[in-house]
């Protein structure tokens, strides 16, 4: 059975084509956006997903590029599994550990809603950025009621439509296409652009 892939890639002897976000660039837009945010120095913490996974590793390479256009001291990176309870255990032992802590960088939602309920519990949200990585619709609202200050919109509407388009194709035309398709478009969404409401939004 023909298969395309979508963000994740899949071992497959029929895969047709992997649709893949640019994890680098998007982990590099939103480290940049930090460095801005923190005018261009200051403490940070990395809180990665799986590291078995390239989307992880993507995003992790990208941070670090981007934070690496500042000043920018990273006291820590771990990896919290996608998970929102392992990241707020997580960031819960940082904030006992690290006095001045000024961002925290997620590689996704879960992670920095995780973050962000330890900052609020340690009494510490309002001095530090909290920053995720996917933007469906709760993810918007907690960007909209400040539990989170900025994230990275992967567009998986564009990505499925595209996917189904391509896979019509090959089936019907025979077509063929690159091994990799990289989505054309990078979206960072923050508190300046939220309320955008022609702004595309999912994963």
């Amino acid at each position: 059975v023909p298969v395309i892939a979508m963000d994740t890639p899949v071992n497959s002897e029929q895969l047709v084509s992997f649709i893949v976000f640019d994890n680098v660039a998007g982990g590099k837009l939103m480290g940049e956006w930090v460095v801005e945010q923190l005018g261009g120095q200051g403490n940070v913490l990395l809180l990665n997903g799986a590291l078995a996974q390239q989307n992880a590793l993507d995003r992790q390479q990208g941070f670090l590029m981007g934070l690496n256009t500042g000043n920018i001291n990273v006291l820590e990176t771990q990896t919290g599994e996608w998970s929102e309870a392992k990241a707020e255990e997580i960031t819960t032992a940082w904030l006992a550990q690290f006095p001045k802590v000024d961002a925290i960088v997620a590689a996704n939602y879960a992670m920095a809603q995780g973050a962000s309920n330890a900052a609020v519990k340690a009494g510490r949200r309002e001095e530090i950025l909290i920053t995720g990585f996917d933007a469906m619709p709760p993810v918007i609202e907690a960007l909209k009621a400040g539990a989170i200050d900025a994230t990275i919109n992967q567009m998986p509407d564009f990505q499925a439509r595209l996917s189904l388009q391509l896979l019509l194709r090959h089936l019907e035309n025979g077509e063929d296409f690159p091994d990799r398709i990289f989505l054309p478009r990078i979206h960072l969404i923050d508190r300046t652009n939220v309320e955008d409401l022609a702004l595309p939004v999912g994963n």
